[in-house]
């Protein structure tokens, strides 16, 4: 069995959190018929997310929320002391829709692919649970992936992967990554994750709209047909 390290950093919305704990519980049965399973890895700042994470049977560790560069880093050294062959990155508000299995595992065993991330992400709104598909990402953390191999290498090179700074931490780890040893990201074509974004979040929904090609279309989905932890307006 194959093991993929999923690394999480998790702040306040202690519901849509627990909703990304179900989603993931929910896809660890496909991913096992492929002959892969999870390991994950919390890094939280309340005590609150320290007894959601044990109630899942998730390993945790405490870091200060910020900067947020400074807990992701933590988690990732948190984790690779254990032996897994992957690393995988989720937001505590991405979701692995039902596809996510078979595209992800088989992206992991291409000949000469050493990283991944999708090209296109389903957006939605939380007050709404109404979005629309962001398509050609260049550059995101959502469900991204390295090779182990990939990461040893980084840190015989590098002090850190993450920069003591709470903003930019995708393109700053992904460039620590590609500097020490030129590997990028391939980019994927299939969607096969999505992101609920809450006022809590960094990029809003808003501003994540603005960035994308979407042309003014922010309601054409609907959560409830993606994500079946979510029905309209129920996660506050």
């Amino acid at each position: 069995m194959k093991i993929i390290a999923i690394t999480i950093c998790v702040w306040k919305r202690v519901e849509i959190t627990r909703s990304c704990y179900k989603n993931l519980e929910d896809q660890r049965s496909k991913f096992n018929d492929l002959g892969f399973d999870f390991q994950v890895y919390i890094c939280g700042s309340e005590d609150v997310h320290k007894i959601l994470a044990n109630e899942f049977g998730y390993k945790y560790v405490h870091s200060p929320n910020t900067p947020v560069g400074n807990k992701w880093e933590k988690a990732l050294r948190f984790s690779i002391k254990d032996k897994w062959d992957y690393w995988m990155t989720l937001g505590s508000d991405d979701f692995l829709l039902d596809n996510s299995s078979e595209i992800i595992t088989g992206q992991m065993m291409t000949k000469d692919c050493h990283s991944g991330m999708p090209k296109n992400i389903l957006f939605f709104e939380n007050d709404s649970g109404l979005g629309f598909e962001f398509k050609d990402v260049k550059r995101c953390g959502a469900a991204r992936w390295y090779k182990r191999s990939v990461i040893e290498e980084t840190y015989s090179k590098t002090k850190n992967i993450y920069p003591e700074k709470s903003k930019g931490l995708d393109h700053w780890s992904e460039l620590s990554i590609f500097n020490a040893t030129g590997v990028r990201p391939k980019r994927f074509g299939q969607t096969y994750v999505a992101d609920v974004k809450s006022d809590v979040n960094i990029n809003s929904f808003r501003s994540v709209l603005s960035f994308s090609k979407s042309k003014g279309k922010p309601h054409e989905l609907d959560i409830a047909d993606y994500i079946p932890e979510f029905k309209r307006k129920i996660i506050t």
